[in-house]
């Protein structure tokens, strides 16, 4: 069975596409590995009760936070969408994800009763507040509007 076409999803911290070159021959003129294409996703944040200060509250950049829960049905719809996000603004507004059940201290302060709720922050303050499963032009008209 070949490899060729096959996608292997790393992550990293930007978005890059590379081709491996075949590694090695072996006995008998068989290839041990065919070349493969790897994507690299986009590394979401992770926001915790311990690094949320420095992350988000202090960021120079405009901060989008994910508040889920893994039991979440909604949650889980989201997630591609605030994947697509993440890379389409890579580099300018930092987004990334907060599990409430492991850091109700910060879901708490922020007055988080149901999930998902998404959270703009720019200059440590809420910027804008959407709950919900909502379409991705909603969640990047909140994004746009507080940067």
């Amino acid at each position: 069975m070949s490899s060729k076409g096959k996608s292997i999803f790393l992550p990293a911290s930007k978005a890059q596409e590379m081709v491996l070159p075949p590694a090695g021959i072996a006995g008998r003129g068989k290839r041990l590995f065919m070349p493969v294409k790897i994507r690299r996703m986009i590394m979401e944040y992770t926001f915790t009760n311990e690094n949320f200060q420095a992350e988000v509250l202090d960021s120079e950049q405009p901060v989008l936070v994910d508040m889920f829960a893994t039991w979440c049905g909604p949650c889980r719809m989201m997630g591609p969408v605030v994947e697509e996000l993440a890379k389409e603004y890579e580099g300018s507004v930092k987004v990334g994800k907060l599990d409430i059940d492991e850091n109700s201290d910060i879901a708490g302060q922020y007055g988080v009763m149901s999930v998902p709720t998404f959270l703009v922050f720019k200059n440590g303050q809420v910027a804008a507040k959407v709950v919900g499963a909502v379409p991705k032009e909603e969640l990047k008209a909140a994004v746009d509007k507080a940067r």
